[in-house]
């Protein structure tokens, strides 16, 4: 379990029923606040009047409380009930995420690789539909290409919104966050033996060796990614 001890001293001239409403509120919390499993009044510290221990399920959990409404009013009701406050975080022995497995390259999917490829890959897509209106009645060959054009910028759009949707569930330690990553990540394969095989349809020939080298490089970051994920996967349960 992963604890928050909030200790306050009450203002001079608190009433009473103020006092037990703020210490009412925090333990009904765990009904309310998600990854809560318990909140419970203890003995004071030297120097407090009240103390609450709310314990955790996952550090993730006690992280995301800041943004839980109800956890809010009951916070801010006792900061304007008391004359001091003090909380601390501690652990029953747990470590935290970032603590013994190091999380460098999930901050670096996370803060730049995918939102920044996702960019990227919108911008192309935007790209390759403009360019549909000059080759379009020209041939044949150049519709069905140009058909090819719009179905890739599609697709491009559909993997540029997976990576965003992946970059959100890893951002907050999601459960689904490893598998979309997983999946944003065999996107682009399917893509290419798609496209590999629609060309060879069209115009009768391969792609550049450059592609099968790009295709190999997917591969093998997507298999990075999944052994990587797999190693922190109790860090990703909600």
């Amino acid at each position: 379990m992963f604890h928050r001890t909030i200790c306050l001293t009450y203002k001079p001239g608190t009433a009473q029923a103020d006092a037990d409403g703020l210490l009412a509120a925090f333990a009904v919390l765990p009904s309310q606040v998600r990854g809560l499993k318990s909140a419970s009044v203890i003995a004071p510290q030297e120097g407090f009047d009240a103390c609450v221990d709310l314990a955790f399920a996952t550090w993730q959990a006690r992280e995301d409380c800041a943004l839980d409404e109800f956890y809010q009013a009951a916070l801010s009701w006792a900061k304007e009930l008391s004359a001091s406050l003090e909380s601390r975080d501690s652990s029953d022995g747990e470590p935290a995420p970032d603590a013994g497995i190091p999380l460098r390259w999930h901050k670096f999917l996370v803060y730049f690789a995918l939102w920044a490829e996702a960019l990227l890959l919108m911008v192309e897509g935007l790209r390759m539909l403009s360019r549909n209106n000059t080759t379009l009645g020209l041939s044949p060959a150049a519709d069905a290409l140009a058909l090819m054009n719009a179905f890739t910028s599609l697709c491009m759009f559909g993997i540029a919104f997976l990576q965003l949707f992946a970059c959100w569930e890893l951002a907050h330690f999601r459960r689904n966050g490893p598998r979309l990553l997983l999946w944003a990540n065999v996107a682009p394969l399917a893509y290419c033996l798609v496209a590999l095989a629609a060309l060879w349809l069209i115009v009768g020939e391969v792609m550049p060796g450059n592609v099968f080298i790009a295709m190999f490089a997917q591969l093998l970051l997507t298999v990075c990614n999944r052994a990587y994920y797999r190693r922190r996967a109790e860090m990703f349960v909600h």
